[in-house]
């Protein structure tokens, strides 16, 4: 019998009952290697040599054996070495869509291996969001109350109990701390007094917070009965296009732009009244500069809100007003203060929900990126919106809205004057994230007033059939919590009123549910509100 032609794949063997000699009647059979296995039903495991010179059977052929198949990631790609056949040893890469980032277990690929099992775990593609390893943030001036000196405090955790070693730096002053940051406490650093911006100054005023593992941080500045603080942004989800969010000031409205990186090209669109090194500027006025890493800038003026912000390298942007009445000639004021999120991570749609305890409604703004902006809102006409336009809505505190708009959005929630209800507070602005930024799981901490104890809550929003299935610190939420349905969509929203301070964490049992979590506190004529958490998938800003 001819010899050639019986094992087709360098992947096997072959024995034969005659010492090879290929002659009838030998018998020889063939094996494949470890990982790898005949192809059925065209091949044949044994061949006789015939009494006609030819053999029996088919030829053997020795491929991979054959794996799960995989799936590619939403927002995301997958390239495989062997055209996908999903047989060892072919090796997958993920990768993911600009604007999300890969969560796997291990590295970024996966391998076909001789078990017919995949090394790594599953791959998805997520937004990035509040949680990261290098942040740059800074603070604005707060209130003079004559009663005490600004206290500037960063609040540092983590959602994992894997440590985190976490170094804050503050040029300005000669600071650094190392300290090691988990997810049992809170860690809070005190900051110099200097480093708050001071009227339309410029000066290395920027606080870099960076670690090994990710890290969760936020900002507090207060002095006595005057508070706010803000949800650090890490520079992964930082940008270079931003809108001013502030208020009709009582003190001056005002915002810091703080460099990330060396020769920042900046390029400031004014919708207020400031002054920048002693020139007075209009609306309309075009103010150029550069900063530095570390290097911040702070414009101080009329209601800024919508002022436009462009630059050619990554900043970031605090914003709110120094001390404000809210609405306008409710007293007493407050100061306000968040860190904006770029326009490319804004959102299309969100929901209102009351803060507690309060009966005279809460402000909200609406601010438009981009000209020809359509905002729906439940139980108000439609508006058009244009670039850096906003929408000023007072909404009673029994009711919950849905908004929706054709081009991206950014709202804001204001916390009224005590004068307003006599409900022991005042004013703060808190960034609203959109449903499309809705997280997983949040971890959180409560914050203190100087010389008092803020009254904790929380608002949480989540689907209505997904509610049941919320922990809190690990445990089930309350059953006499009161869930109210959100008109217009398939949201339920809760108040909850947290009477331990420290750091606490809010999931649901299953992973894939998101939900968004708003912390605030009330103290003696003081305030302080931000979101818990949010995701940051980048969207596009002209459509």
């Amino acid at each position: 019998c001819q010899m050639s032609g019986h094992v087709q794949s360098p992947h096997g063997g072959m024995t034969c009952d005659s010492g090879y000699f290929f002659r009838y009647p030998e018998v020889c059979n063939f094996t494949c290697d470890r990982g790898y296995e005949l192809t059925t039903p065209t091949s044949s495991s044994e061949r006789r040599c015939r009494a006609d010179a030819t053999w029996s059977g088919n030829n053997a052929v020795c491929i991979g054996v054959q794996c799960p198949a995989l799936s590619i990631p939403a927002n995301g790609r997958m390239s495989c070495d062997n055209g996908s056949s999903f047989r060892f040893p072919e090796n997958c890469s993920f990768s993911c869509d600009p604007g999300y980032e890969l969560q796997v277990s291990g590295n970024n690929s996966r391998t076909c291996q001789a078990d017919g099992t995949w090394s790594g775990g599953d791959v998805t593609c997520i937004a990035p969001d509040n949680r990261g390893t290098e942040f740059m943030v800074g603070f604005l001036q707060n209130a003079y109350t004559g009663s005490s000196d600004p206290e500037l405090e960063l609040f540092i955790t983590s959602a994992s109990s894997t440590p985190a070693s976490v170094t804050v730096s503050a040029p300005y002053v000669g600071f650094t701390r190392h300290l090691t940051v988990t997810n049992a406490a809170v860690q809070v650093v005190k900051l110099s007094e200097s480093l708050a911006l001071s009227g339309n100054e410029k000066a290395q005023k920027g606080v870099s917070i960076t670690s090994d593992t990710e890290i969760i941080v936020y900002g507090v500045n207060k002095v006595y009965a005057s508070t706010d603080g803000f949800l650090g942004l890490p520079k992964d989800v930082l940008g270079n296009e931003y809108f001013v969010a502030s208020y009709i000031p009582y003190q001056p409205s005002e915002f810091g732009i703080f460099g990330t990186e060396d020769s920042t090209n900046v390029r400031i669109t004014l919708r207020g009244n400031t002054v920048y090194e002693g020139v007075p500027y209009s609306p309309g006025s075009v103010v150029r500069l550069v900063l530095n890493k570390f290097e911040a800038v702070q414009f101080q003026g009329s209601d800024l809100t919508g002022t436009h912000i462009t630059s050619n390298k990554p900043v970031t942007l605090m914003s709110g007003v120094q001390c404000v009445n809210v609405p306008a000639g409710v007293s007493a004021c407050d100061h306000i203060v968040e860190q904006i999120p770029p326009v490319d991570s804004w959102g299309r749609q969100f929901v209102t929900v009351p803060l507690a305890v309060r009966t005279r409604g809460d402000i909200f703004r609406i601010v438009a990126a981009r000209d020809g902006t359509i905002v729906s809102v439940t139980g108000h006409p439609a508006r058009l919106l244009h670039s850096g336009d906003f929408l000023e809505l007072d909404v009673p505190s029994n009711v919950y809205q849905f908004i929706t708009s054709s081009k991206p959005i950014m709202v804001l929630q204001y916390n009224k004057g005590t004068a307003a209800d006599g409900v022991n507070t005042d004013p703060f602005m808190m960034y609203v994230p959109p449903i499309e930024h809705f997280a997983a799981d949040y971890t959180f901490t409560t914050v203190d007033a100087v010389g008092s104890v803020f009254d904790n809550y929380i608002n949480v929003v989540i689907k209505t059939a997904e509610k049941s299935g919320l922990l809190f610190d690990g445990r089930p939420l309350p059953s006499s919590i009161s869930w109210v349905p959100i008109p217009g969509t398939d949201l339920s929203a809760a108040q909850l009123h947290i009477t331990t301070v420290g750091t606490h964490k809010i999931k649901h049992n299953s992973p894939l549910v998101t939900f968004s979590v708003f912390y605030y506190g009330y103290s003696y004529y003081d305030s302080v509100g931000f979101p818990g958490g949010t995701r940051f998938a980048h969207i596009s800003t002209n459509s």
